[in-house]
């Protein structure tokens, strides 16, 4: 089977979170319930890999051979990888205090976890030691190493994860490290969600002086929250 099945048509997916692993995790939009997914395939998940720049052309031709000659061992992986997903955004927001642990959850994570630290490496050049990750294997999995390598990080550093925020907007499930000044930072960005907020704002207010505007919601429920 030719190698080109396995493409996708390039889409822009998003990186401003401050995170790997939470620009994985906005791969949907909401997750309780899973809305909004923008990972549809083992494809994308290679094309978002791509463009998240953890790997480079070459491995994501190798990648796509693979899956091109196991499509049934591709769709596991996929299937895999959302639930790896999902299982992150669950400890993430259990972090914030959103809900109580689940212990399952870590255990999941921390199954994937080991496998994929065996494939790291310490090397070194003039600059210093550096990590990077094995080249003479190539699994399916190889898309999720860095990601799960940047998701125990995070869990691990107090001073980040206390940075970390749920966007405030509707229909949202974004989350992101706050990095603004006065760390108030509320919507995964402002041309998105926080315009959406101010927009339905403007609205109430209007609404308010003016009883006689219709009663509706100034922002369609399939807009994206770009």
């Amino acid at each position: 089977m030719a190698e080109t099945s396995l493409e996708v048509t390039a889409e822009g997916y998003d990186f401003t979170s401050g995170s790997l692993c939470l620009d994985f995790v906005n791969t949907a939009a909401t997750h309780e319930p899973l809305t909004g997914e923008d990972l549809h395939s083992y494809a994308h998940l290679v094309e978002w890999a791509r463009q998240a720049g953890i790997i480079g052309d070459e491995t994501v031709a190798a990648l796509r051979t693979q899956a091109a000659e196991d499509r049934t061992a591709a769709t596991a992986l996929y299937t895999d990888a959302v639930m790896l997903r999902e299982t992150i955004y669950r400890l993430l927001t259990a972090a914030l205090g959103e809900h109580p642990s689940d212990e399952s959850d870590l255990e999941t994570f921390n199954v994937a976890l080991t496998a994929t630290l065996q494939n790291a490496r310490v090397a070194h050049d003039d600059e210093g030691f550096y990590r990077m990750w094995r080249e003479d294997v190539l699994p399916l999995d190889r898309p999720l190493w860095p990601v799960l390598d940047a998701a125990a990080g995070l869990l691990i550093s107090p001073g980040v994860l206390n940075r970390l925020r749920h966007c405030d907007g509707q229909r949202c499930d974004w989350l992101f490290i706050d990095n603004s000044r006065n760390h108030s930072r509320r919507w995964c960005s402002m041309s998105g969600c926080g315009n959406r907020a101010k927009a339905r704002r403007s609205y109430a207010r209007r609404k308010r002086a003016n009883p006689s505007l219709p009663i509706e919601d100034p922002v369609s429920p399939t807009e994206s929250r770009g």
